[in-house]
């Protein structure tokens, strides 16, 4: 009932003046009349990006100017080094973790496919979109599902290291 009241609501009067139902509500999601429809949303959903990412990222730049300034990857959750300088050991620093953990070794381990991976669909989105390969189309759409799957993983161990 709903799939039939939503074509309804979308049901449009076609150029001879009779009404059509959009291609894109039977499935073809590959034609003009769809990306004309998703391109008016282009603001939304940039802006929901945005405060989407914008709390982790904050919380990820506190860690990274913090690593910077100190010289060592600095712990969020606890505000503290992962690796104190020895001197510091027992008079500024009591470190509950002396390296590391697990977790965050783990979440180094994805990042660095997930940044080729993405650089890789760059390159294949410039190749379907500037150059017309129909290889590229393939490649980028079988290979987002593995780079997803691949950034999840980074994301959620990154953020419960922090």
């Amino acid at each position: 009932l709903s799939a039939m009241a939503g074509k309804a609501a979308y049901t449009a009067l076609g150029s001879n003046g009779s009404q059509s139902t959009p291609s894109w509500l039977s499935g073809e999601e590959c034609t003009k009349e769809w990306s004309d429809y998703l391109h008016g949303y282009k603001a939304q959903w940039f802006w929901l990006v945005v405060l989407y990412c914008t709390p982790p990222g904050l919380i990820f730049c506190y860690s990274l100017v913090r690593s910077v300034i100190y010289g060592s990857w600095w712990n969020t959750s606890m505000n503290e080094p992962y690796e104190p300088v020895p001197s510091e050991i027992g008079t500024k620093y009591n470190p509950a973790i002396n390296s590391l953990p697990a977790i965050l070794k783990t979440h180094m381990t994805f990042a660095v496919p997930m940044l080729g991976g993405i650089v890789l669909q760059l390159i294949f989105a410039y190749l379907m979109v500037m150059k017309g390969n129909s290889a590229a189309t393939t490649l980028h759409k079988r290979f987002g599902v593995v780079l997803l799957v691949i950034i999840l993983s980074c994301v959620s161990l990154g953020t419960l290291s922090l």
